[in-house]
């Protein structure tokens, strides 16, 4: 398998006689090296504005057990997750339209 970030592709390899690969197109897409605060930048920012803004947004994470959604979500001190990057969106928000 293969993820292209730039095309926002994963390719799979086929598993039949012809080995094929299939690839399928997403609308972000963000490889294991991927930072949580690139994630957050990309698409998070622009859903916190729009909340901001009276439109309803969801981050919503889905993955396998062990697969790393908590610490995603979560963080830690050195890296922040989602939930504390979106309230210190929030409050810039806040701040800078008051």
């Amino acid at each position: 398998w293969g993820i292209d970030e730039s095309e926002s592709t994963i390719t799979l390899l086929k598993k039949s006689s012809s080995n094929e690969n299939v690839s399928y197109k997403y609308n972000h897409v963000f490889g294991p090296t991927s930072t949580t605060k690139q994630i957050f930048d990309e698409i998070g920012d622009d859903i916190i504005k729009g909340v901001m803004n009276g439109i309803n947004g969801t981050i919503f994470a889905y993955g396998s057990t062990g697969s790393g959604k908590t610490y995603t979500i979560m963080g830690d001190t050195q890296n922040p997750g989602i939930v504390p990057l979106s309230i210190d969106s929030i409050f810039n928000y806040i701040e800078e339209h008051s």
